[in-house]
């Protein structure tokens, strides 16, 4: 049987960029009185079929590095003591901390192809428990369903998530009119990428966000947003009217870049329409 491992947000901290091992897009270390782990995560767009080759590879860069750093350790420290450990260049009782590769899928539609670096081998009729498997740890946020993570707070992430992509921002109001935990507001705004509603919750005091009231401040921002885009476009089209006057009349470039409201950009563009 094998043991379920389950992760809480307060467990985890950023590891130093030096050791995010060939770039991954995140990669934090969880730590709890009994294990410690470095957990990755890779976000996807677009499926990739080389993925669970890029995952285990991005794992065995992770534990390559380990090894280099024990050995480094060592070579300074001197403290090998028999000739197993001074061939290996290792303690016997040095161990490497695991790590674990999260494959966040972004697409509407199902990741299709490889899932497993053995789907990639050529001979998948062969069953056999030796080969590598390497099997990915996908999440597929527009297409899975919330309920098969048993953890509640990833339910909600996931959920959320989806109808932000969506762009149902009515049933989200409806459906999580209780506080949630503002660790997990925070990863909803990293999977969706909503900067300026990650700008509002970081200004939130507490622990818990008041979701609905967030979402409705979201719209606002969005809807002024709209507003002065559409108020600047409307100025700039008044602009660029009176440089076409001006040029009709026959007034010269340096006479029109006179104009406090003129720009070289905006003369280009209006001789360009004119």
């Amino acid at each position: 049987m094998q043991a379920k491992i389950s992760y809480s947000p307060d467990d985890l901290v950023s590891v130093d960029r030096r050791y995010d091992h060939y770039t991954r897009d995140v990669i934090m270390e969880w730590t709890t009185d009994k294990q410690e782990m470095y957990l990755a995560i890779e976000n996807q767009l677009v499926e990739d079929l080389t993925m669970p080759y890029r995952n285990a590879m991005y794992d065995m860069k992770s534990y390559e590095s380990q090894i280099r750093r024990l050995k480094r350790n060592h070579r300074e420290t001197r403290d090998l003591e028999d000739p197993l450990e001074t061939i290996s260049r290792i303690k016997k009782e040095d161990r490497l901390i695991p790590c674990i590769t999260f494959v966040i899928y972004y697409g509407q539609e199902k990741w299709k192809h490889h899932k497993s670096l053995k789907d990639m081998f050529g001979y998948k009729q062969i069953n056999d428990e030796n080969m590598l498997e390497s099997k990915m740890n996908l999440v597929q946020i527009c297409k899975d369903d919330p309920r098969r993570y048993k953890n509640r707070d990833i339910q909600i992430c996931i959920d959320i998530a989806q109808l932000m992509f969506q762009k149902d921002l009515e049933t989200i109001k409806k459906r999580y009119r209780q506080k949630i935990d503002k660790e997990v507001v925070m990863m909803i705004c990293a999977l969706t990428g909503s900067r300026r509603l990650e700008l509002i919750i970081s200004k939130e005091e507490g622990d818990e966000i008041d979701m609905c009231k967030a979402i409705e401040e979201w719209e606002e921002e969005i809807s002024k947003q709209a507003r002065n885009e559409g108020r600047l476009k409307g100025e700039r089209k008044q602009i660029l009217q009176f440089i076409q006057e001006m040029l009709e009349k026959g007034y010269t470039d340096e006479m029109i870049l006179g104009f406090k409201s003129v720009t070289k950009q905006l003369l280009k563009q209006a001789k360009l329409s004119h």
